[in-house]
């Protein structure tokens, strides 16, 4: 599917052509043709891959195959300052707006190699697991707020599977919470991020208009908060199932796993609660109340039950060999504790576990963390 792009059309580039990177492509290429889209590949061989897939991206949903065609690819092989970048295909090196959906570790590289090609005028989308990245980006990248892209973050929820190169599946229609982070926007610009008077958000106006994934706008506090408690899901789910190497519903068949959660939820409790946009008690009373380790425990569960057949993220990573995101989830909470005097020996355990590919039965866990 193809449509002729106007030659000043707006462009949005995907930083990222992983299965979420490629789902967001289809979904916003199948919602407004007119709109190009472009992958920004990191490495020859990905060109070559789009090649022999037809240059199109590869759906099955439901039993039902479809291809989308129209998306623009476009191999970045400047040097990690950015030089020698190629100009982009819409006949400008400028890049006015970005997804990043790549891993958390690869952004500050990946963004490097275009960081020229950004400024105070362009606006960054990050879709990623974990936290963190946004704040080494700013560090190292784009310490001058007056040259600093507009910073948007994302969660979605959605598992996407690949068996080939570009051929997606998705397990359903996916669904973006969207907000501006701190305060790189004025509170009218993130009234109406979505209203087409706000051509500096365009790329927002297109997500949110896009049928699937669909996108819902939110405030940077809410966004926040959103943010928080995907952490701690993730912080339970993830190294927990790579060191047992399990589904995620097998968390709850032994007490010493059940166990491990509780503690592992007492430990990043407060440290999730100082992260609050406003920690009790200078907060409102509704913070401290749905970020208790009660709470906390309730939505892990919760998670765990409503992706009970699935097989994490990171366990997908280390069966795969390749590097895991566990320094931006664990390493993440532990690092924040220990910058706030509150230690998490537990996280740091899982944190080092995952690292050297450590695995044990659920009965051993007692003898690796410290229970007490």
């Amino acid at each position: 599917m193809s449509s002729p792009v106007p030659p000043n059309a707006e462009r949005i580039h995907i930083l990222g052509a992983g299965n979420l990177g490629q789902y967001l492509a289809r979904g916003l290429t199948r919602q407004n043709p007119l709109h190009p889209v472009t992958l920004l590949l990191h490495r020859p061989s990905l060109l070559q891959d789009w090649e022999s897939a037809g240059s199109a991206i590869e759906c099955e949903t439901n039993g039902q195959v479809d291809h989308t065609t129209g998306i623009s690819v476009e191999l970045i092989d400047g040097d990690e300052d950015g030089d020698g970048a190629a100009p982009g295909v819409d006949g400008s090196s400028g890049i006015k707006n970005l997804i990043v959906a790549c891993k958390t570790y690869m952004t500050v590289p990946a963004l490097r190699r275009v960081r020229n090609r950004l400024d105070e005028g362009s606006t960054i989308v990050f879709l990623q697991n974990g936290m963190g990245t946004t704040e080494e980006v700013t560090k190292q990248l784009f310490p001058s707020v007056s040259t600093r892209p507009a910073y948007w973050a994302g969660i979605c929820v959605l598992g996407v599977s690949s068996k080939k190169p570009f051929s997606i599946i998705p397990t359903g229609i996916g669904h973006i919470t969207l907000g501006p982070v701190g305060n790189t926007l004025s509170p009218d610009s993130t009234t109406n991020s979505t209203s087409s008077h706000s051509p500096s958000n365009f790329m927002i106006q297109q997500l949110v208009q896009t049928q699937d994934p669909t996108s819902t706008v939110v405030s940077p506090t809410d966004l926040r908060k959103a943010q928080l408690l995907k952490l701690v899901a993730n912080a339970i789910v993830n190294p927990l199932t790579t060191i047992l190497s399990c589904k995620n519903a097998q968390l709850l068949d032994h007490d010493s796993t059940v166990a491990l959660i509780k503690v592992l939820i007492k430990e990043a409790g407060p440290v999730i609660r100082a992260l609050l946009p406003h920690p009790h008690p200078t907060g409102s009373e509704s913070d401290a109340v749905d970020f208790s380790d009660e709470k906390l425990l309730e939505y892990v569960l919760m998670v765990i039950r409503k992706t009970a057949t699935n097989t994490s993220s990171m366990l997908q990573d280390a069966r795969s060999g390749k590097r895991t995101e566990i320094d931006y989830i664990n390493g993440f909470i532990a690092s924040q504790g220990e910058r706030m005097g509150h230690l998490c020996p537990n996280h740091a355990i899982a944190v080092a576990m995952v690292q050297r590919g450590e695995s044990v039965r659920a009965e051993h866990l007692g003898s690796r963390f410290d229970f007490n």
